[in-house]
Parts: C-alpha cells; sequence; structure tokens
C-alpha cells in the first residue's frame, strides 16, 4: 500500500514556488489512479485540477481538465510553473500495453523526465 498523505499547500514561502502548481499522484474513491496537476483552490482540500488517467487496458489516456481532485494523495512529485504546457505533455506522451499499474508508473515517469529535460527551469521536484 501506499503511504496516504494531503498534498501540501499551494501557499508555501519558498521563493522558487512562488507561481506554481502541485503535481502528485493521486487516487480517487472508485480505485483510478492518476496525475494530478494542481489548477485552483487550497491543495489540502478538494480543487480543481487536471487529471490523467490510463483507460481500461492501460493503452489510452483520459484527460479531464478543471476536473475536481481525489481525496487520497499517494505521491507528490513537484512544483510546476506552467500547467498548460505540462498537461500538453502528458497529453502527447505515448502510453504502453503493460499491465495497467506498469503502463500509469512508466507513463508517469516519461512525463515528469521530459518535463523536466526539456522545461527545466519550469519545474521543481520534491
Amino acid at each position: 500500500m501506499f503511504p496516504i498523505s494531503f498534498a501540501s499547500d499551494n501557499n508555501s514561502p519558498d521563493s522558487r514556488l512562488q507561481s506554481r502548481h502541485l503535481v502528485y499522484t493521486g487516487q480517487y474513491e472508485d480505485g483510478r489512479i492518476a496525475l494530478i496537476i494542481h489548477i485552483d483552490g487550497k491543495c489540502t482540500t478538494p480543487h480543481l485540477c487536471y487529471a490523467f488517467w490510463l483507460k481500461d487496458g492501460g493503452e489510452e489516456l483520459d484527460m479531464r481538465k478543471y476536473y475536481i481532485s481525489p481525496r487520497i494523495t499517494l505521491m507528490e512529485h513537484g512544483w510546476v510553473q506552467d500547467p498548460h504546457l505540462f498537461a500538453t505533455i502528458c497529453a502527447n506522451q505515448a502510453a504502453s500495453n503493460l499491465s495497467a499499474g506498469e503502463a500509469f508508473a512508466n507513463w508517469r515517469k516519461a512525463a515528469l523526465a521530459t518535463l523536466e529535460t526539456n522545461h527545466g527551469p519550469l519545474w521543481v521536484p520534491i
């Protein structure tokens, strides 16, 4: 089982985090595991986000904009300055045809690596 915590508040005093959006993996009540980009509201309560998860077989990505965040945070990844750019990276990242859990982990790792490699100044990893 993953450690469960609530996402950090977006009002961090760290100057590197000003005007940045938390990126984390969350779990919805129906069991969906999703990569979440915080958009608006306090991170410690349900808030608006961009949510990405792999559909049934793990081959097709589903993306929802201005969606309500999951209540469970599984892992925090970092802070992104441009959530729209990262959403584009996520939407264009190919999913593999491995098992659903492996496919999501590989897809998430590739999306985060693309962000860090190509847009490093916009990303503060945790």
